[in-house]
């Protein structure tokens, strides 16, 4: 029982500092005590990105079944399950994401290289106030609403799982490689726990192969390739990774897998 009792406060350990990470929310304070004061391994932590992303696209999911069950118009049912998912999506790092994306495509459509607005963005630039980012924002946003209630009116919320999940994946990931300045990554892994890191990741994939088989096996493909290639290409560059890199990185892989969803999972 002793054993049983430490690894579920390692769990909740891992998960409270990768929730402090993610979400501006506060954690729990009547979770807190079970912590017992001890810090998280990076081990620990990039399992809580996986758990805290599975969190949220479950509580998404239940809320799109909910929805689905009752008396409410079936339409009616998709809006208001579109606009909760976005306020979960986007609200729970205050919309941060989406603002570094309105930054970086402002930055392209400014004539800047796509490589530099990326790297630069920054949700303080001022980007978002201007007339031609609240237009960006304000057309991610209804992308965002339209896909949304397009997988509740399909009876596919569960792809919310995916959704989340793999925009925390990919926080994580990136959370592991070398910050400015020389400073050590966010999540430092010990070599040996490296592969039991990639444990919760693969079952999330199964589960969801399991649902939506086509959506799955495209959003492994389009994900994998892709933000392994972008991974690779900023180790073998020696480019430093930020928190503002690392968060972006995030909201464009939830938008990539939302609309794998919408092509592949109705």
């Amino acid at each position: 029982m002793r054993r049983t009792n430490l690894r579920v406060n390692d769990s909740l350990c891992g998960f409270a500092a990768a929730w402090e990470m993610l979400i501006d929310i506060p954690f729990p304070t009547a979770l807190r005590r079970f912590r017992g004061g001890r810090l998280a391994t990076g081990a620990e932590t990039a399992a809580g990105f996986v758990l805290v992303g599975l969190l949220a696209g479950i509580v998404l999911a239940v809320a799109g079944w909910i929805l689905n069950a009752s008396w409410i118009n079936r339409y009616a049912a998709s809006a208001l399950f579109a606009f909760f998912a976005v306020a979960v999506a986007d609200g729970r790092d205050s919309f941060r994401g989406l603002k570094l994306l309105v930054s970086a495509v402002s930055g392209v459509f400014g004539g800047r290289d796509w490589r530099e607005s990326f790297l630069d963005a920054s949700a303080s630039d001022g980007a978002f106030e201007r007339t031609a980012g609240c237009i960006a924002a304000l057309t991610i946003l209804l992308a965002e609403l339209f896909c949304f209630a397009l997988l509740a009116a399909g009876r596919a919320s569960l792809w919310s799982v995916a959704v989340l999940t793999g925009g925390c994946i990919a926080q994580m990931v990136f959370s592991t490689l070398p910050r400015a300045g020389g400073d050590p990554p966010f999540l430092v892994i010990a070599h040996s726990a490296r592969r039991k890191v990639w444990i919760l990741p693969v079952l999330a994939a199964l589960w969801m192969l399991f649902r939506f088989p086509v959506a799955a096996v495209a959003a492994v493909v389009l994900l994998g390739g892709l933000g392994g290639m972008v991974r690779r290409d900023f180790v073998l560059t020696g480019t430093p990774v930020t928190a503002d890199v690392i968060t972006l990185i995030g909201k464009i892989a939830e938008l990539a897998l939302l609309l794998c969803g919408v092509i592949f999972a109705l």
